[in-house]
């Protein structure tokens, strides 16, 4: 029997189990999909609590507001690529004075600007942006270096109520026993909680994501519906759509609104790609974080975009509320180098230290062997997880890639 068993390999899910196994606790994670943050891949995060602001939702914001401070240790902890930008709000007069009450009541700084024709701006200096998928990546690894096991391709179907704790039955046959169970299973959270005896409603919104090449924003910026953010040699936007009861929304054209975004920017963009994801938040619009009627069953769900801001946060409160011990000393993840973001200089030097990274894969995009056999060690268990680690949307690595990674898998996938 496990201490902790968590439904959900997400930025919460496995920042959770992080925080759990290092302070001893043993843990198990039960995804279903077959890797964790499987339907993302290289989402640049924006970490800023203003972005959950003027909504009237308090328990969200003050996570956000938490976790805002504690990520840029949080990343230097475990590798996770971050950059202080700053973040900009160009959002409506109401919405904007909630936000300045919220960034006072819960120790946020901003600034107060003026925009294009006049328009009131708020500048929030501590926000930035970091990779999300990479965050989850190593916050997986660092949990596993902690002793925690994961559990995947199991899809919840029952949960037993025990005396000692909770079973948790997949569709394939296999169970898990706990003491305790957290439900943070993003979109699949409604039908575990059901499982599990309690009714949550949860709101789907299918966010449409533009990647739009040629252009950069060095400070993103978000409107009342849609973010900018910037990242390496490309500009992302996004924007939320309808709510859609299902997982996988159609993706809909919505390059004219990115481009409206981008001119709102002062960016000009080209070669627009467009994708969609879905994005849980519940029906409240607060993020629900609750014990359900299953004895040892705890509920986290509904932070949507806010997820990766969060995470830290109810990691390390959730689990300060049970009598473990202390936090170990943090052991940070391996380090997955990008290659084609370095100098030529400092390639040639890790070349002579690992060989592998000499091994040119592909040439554009640059790729290395060595970043595929990291891909690998840190959790790809088939070639659509080596490139969600390791291309950007848009991106292919072609044949070359696929070999490689075959290889590096160990000659199946």
């Amino acid at each position: 029997m496990y201490d902790f068993l968590i439904i959900g390999g997400g930025a919460i899910g496995c920042a959770l189990a992080r925080e759990l196994s290092r302070r001893g606790a043993s843990v198990v994670v039960a995804e279903r999909e077959n890797d964790v943050c499987a339907e993302e891949r290289h989402v640049t995060a924006l970490i800023c609590a203003a972005r959950a602001f003027g909504k009237n939702a308090p328990v969200l914001a003050a996570y956000a507001a938490t976790g805002e401070k504690m990520f840029r240790a949080y990343s230097a902890a475990l590798g996770i690529p971050y950059r202080k930008t700053g973040c900009v709000a160009k959002c409506a007069d109401g919405r904007a004075e909630r936000m300045i009450a919220d960034c006072r009541r819960y120790g946020v700084r901003y600034e107060e600007r003026k925009g294009a024709f006049g328009a009131r701006e708020l500048f929030f200096p501590d926000a930035g942006v970091a990779d999300g998928c990479a965050a989850v990546y190593a916050m997986r690894e660092n949990a596993a270096t902690c002793g925690a096991a994961f559990e995947f391709g199991f899809a919840v179907t029952g949960v037993e109520s025990r005396a000692d704790g909770v079973t948790v039955h997949s569709s394939d046959g296999r169970e898990l026993t706990a003491r305790y169970a957290v439900n943070c299973a993003g979109n699949g959270g409604g039908r575990v909680a059901r499982a599990a005896g309690d009714l949550i409603y949860l709101r789907h919104v299918a966010e449409d994501i533009v990647v739009s090449r040629g252009a950069e924003a060095d400070v993103p910026f978000f409107t009342d519906d849609a973010v900018v953010l910037p990242m390496r040699g490309a500009c992302v936007v996004a924007a939320e759509g309808e709510d859609t009861a299902r997982n996988a929304p159609v993706v809909r054209d919505c390059s004219k609104r990115a481009a409206e975004l981008l001119e709102l920017s002062g960016l000009s963009g080209s070669d627009m790609r467009p994708n969609a994801v879905t994005r849980t938040y519940s029906e409240g619009g607060d993020i629900i974080v609750r014990q359900g009627p299953t004895k040892c069953v705890t509920h986290i769900l509904g932070a949507g975009l806010a997820g990766i801001t969060v995470a830290p946060a109810i990691a390390v409160a959730f689990a300060s509320s049970y009598s473990l011990g202390a936090p170990k000393q943090t052991i940070p993840a391996q380090s997955h180098v990008r290659v084609r973001t370095l100098s030529v200089a400092e390639r040639n030097a890790l070349a002579r230290r690992r060989g592998d990274y000499a091994e040119i894969v592909c040439a554009s995009p640059f790729i290395t062997y060595g970043e595929i056999a990291d891909a690998v060690r840190s959790g790809a268990k088939d070639l659509r997880g080596i490139e969600r680690r390791l291309l950007d949307e848009g991106e292919s690595g072609g044949a070359a890639f696929a070999e490689a990674a075959y290889r590096a898998l160990g000659g199946a996938e």
